[in-house]
C-alpha cells in the first residue's frame, strides 16, 4: 500500500484482518505534515502496521518545496533563501508518543533489511 495518507487504509486493513502483515509507505511530508494527526494516532493505537517513511526533506510533487524534516537553511525552488524552520524528527516524535512504535532507521537499504529481520519494525525513516 503506497499512496498519500496511507496510514488510514493500512490501519483499517489490519483491523479487518489482524493476521495480515500490513506495510504502508509514504513520504516525510505525508507522514509528518499533511498526515501528522493520522501518524500520531497510529502511534498511540499501535495497530502493528509497518509504516515506512521515505524522508528526503522535500515535498517531491511540489517541485522541491521543503518539508517538515528539511534542515534549517535547506535551499529549494520555493525557499531560495533557505528553509527558516527547524526540522522535526519523526522517529523522535514516535518514540516520545509511544516507545513500542519505532525501532530503527538507516539511510542504507541493506541495513534496514537486516534491522527488520531482527526486530518487528513499525516505522522507519530514510534520509537522503
Amino acid at each position: 500500500m503506497c499512496e498519500p495518507v496511507s496510514r488510514f487504509p493500512a490501519t483499517a486493513v489490519k483491523l479487518a484482518n489482524r493476521e495480515l502483515t500490513v506495510v504502508a509507505a509514504g513520504g516525510d511530508g505525508d507522514g509528518y505534515a499533511i498526515g501528522a494527526g493520522h501518524f500520531l494516532h497510529a502511534v498511540r493505537r499501535n495497530p502493528n502496521v509497518t509504516y515506512i517513511v521515505m524522508d528526503n526533506q522535500t515535498y517531491g510533487l511540489t517541485k522541491g518545496q521543503s518539508s517538515p524534516t528539511s534542515r534549517t537553511g535547506y535551499v529549494t525552488g520555493t525557499s531560495p533563501s533557505g528553509n527558516p524552520d527547524a526540522p522535526i524528527n519523526g522517529l523522535a516524535v514516535a518514540l516520545r508518543q509511544a516507545d513500542h512504535f519505532s525501532r530503527a532507521a538507516s539511510p542504507r537499504i541493506r541495513r534496514n533489511s537486516s534491522i527488520c529481520s531482527k526486530w518487528p519494525c513499525s516505522t522507519m525513516a530514510f534520509r537522503s
